[in-house]
């Protein structure tokens, strides 16, 4: 056991425990490269020159109405969308819109407001709000698809996604991020469902949304662990794949390889601190601690828990099964992540260090981190300890198990 005392990080204010013998950095293969320098300008060359396709401006005829449907957590966000919007010619145009699901928050919304020539309009997704989506077509289910209508209704759509396995609330990447992030509630209640119950098959709906969709042209962002921007590249999904690699969610590490405890870190701003992102570090996490180990999520969170996230305080008095069933029902936003975090508490302990108080969180079954010292002595009594930055931006993993 260690008395060293914990240090700050450099790039945010949340405690890191002391490093020792014990203390190991998640390394992923993506990081490689430097930091981009003008994100901006990088962007708009990107889309200038697509990867197996022509030129944006190539392709847009006038009158045009577009619509970039736009993943809000990609880091340097302003200049993402700055370096496509300047590529466009837009006063030849019909509308432009930029479509953020409802992650985003409204902070983020205004930066992008304020930054955008007015004729650019900047809107959050709603999936609750029949006024605004439109009918694509059915499944093969015969279930009805609805998208966001700035999405049908466009000449011209493009996803502007991050580079991103699928994960228990995302579709991989090559689906382009339009489902159910943009969708309606009801068909984000069938990708929980198929998450929960059929994990194998729970994308196919969002890969046949897209080709209803008929996007061709998409821009990927990868990041680093350190919440840079490393690499950013438009084109096809064939061609970025080449560019960028296929690896899936579900790549396998032997049992020797995991730890005893695991600090999943959400790094970065406001728009980055939210439970969707906790989610995401939860989720990759799980691949990487022991069996009965404990898993910390390091966050500045400070948003209070509601609608489903709440009911996770039944465990203590209820059934456990029937808040399962209750989860795969609702069409609350937060039930996927309500959902997970119900799956974690069954496999090991799951602390959290965030800005919300300890009575805000313990009732949903998780055990709360005051201080950069408490989490150190967390460390301390564990024989591994495996630290993730920016987990939310991770591709995660799973177990061997030995004789499978």
């Amino acid at each position: 056991m260690t008395n060293s005392k914990p240090t700050v990080s450099l790039r945010s204010t949340l405690p890191v425990p002391a490093s020792t013998d014990k203390v190991f950095q998640w390394n992923e293969a993506m990081d490689v490269g430097d930091a981009i320098k003008d994100p901006r300008l990088a962007v708009r060359e990107a889309v200038e020159s697509p990867v197996d396709f022509p030129a944006i401006t190539k392709i847009l005829v006038p009158e045009d109405s577009v619509t970039l449907a736009v993943d809000p957590n990609i880091p340097s966000l302003v200049e993402v969308v700055g370096g496509i919007v300047d590529s466009l010619p837009l006063a030849d145009l019909g509308y432009v819109r930029i479509l953020l699901s409802e992650e985003a928050t409204e902070e983020t919304i205004e930066s992008l407001r304020v930054s955008l020539p007015e004729a650019v309009a900047v809107v959050r997704h709603q999936g609750d709000q029949q006024e605004d989506l439109a009918y694509l077509a059915a499944n093969e289910a015969g279930d009805p698809l609805y998208l966001n209508k700035d999405l049908t209704h466009a000449d011209f759509v493009l996803p502007v996604v991050l580079k991103r396995s699928a994960t228990y609330l995302d579709s991989p990447w090559q689906a382009g991020g339009v489902s159910p992030a943009l969708s309606d509630t009801t068909s984000r209640k069938r990708f929980r469902y198929e998450r929960m119950m059929r994990p194998g098959t729970a994308d196919k709906e969002a890969f046949q949304v897209s080709a209803l969709l008929g996007f061709q042209l998409l821009v990927v962002a990868e990041v680093d662990s350190g919440g840079n921007l490393i690499r950013v590249r438009s084109g096809t999904v064939p061609g970025l794949e080449k560019e960028f690699g296929t690896e899936a969610a579900g790549q396998e590490i032997g049992e020797d390889l995991l730890h005893d405890l695991v600090l999943a870190y959400v790094d970065g701003d406001a728009q980055q601190q939210s439970w969707e992102n906790l989610a995401r570090s939860l989720d990759v996490a799980r691949g990487e601690v022991r069996p009965g180990g404990t898993i910390v999520l390091v966050t500045a969170l400070e948003e209070k828990p509601t609608g489903a996230l709440r009911r996770l305080q039944e465990m203590r008095t209820g059934d456990e099964d029937d808040l399962r069933k209750f989860l795969l029902k609702v069409t609350d936003r937060q039930a996927s992540t309500a959902a997970l975090l119900l799956d974690a508490q069954r496999e090991g302990r799951l602390l959290l260090y965030s800005k919300l108080p300890g009575e805000r969180i313990e009732p949903l079954g998780l055990g709360a981190i005051e201080d950069a010292t408490a989490l150190q002595r967390v460390v301390d009594s564990h024989e591994s300890c495996l630290i993730i930055r920016n987990a939310q931006f991770a591709n995660g993993r799973k177990t061997k198990r030995k004789g499978s």
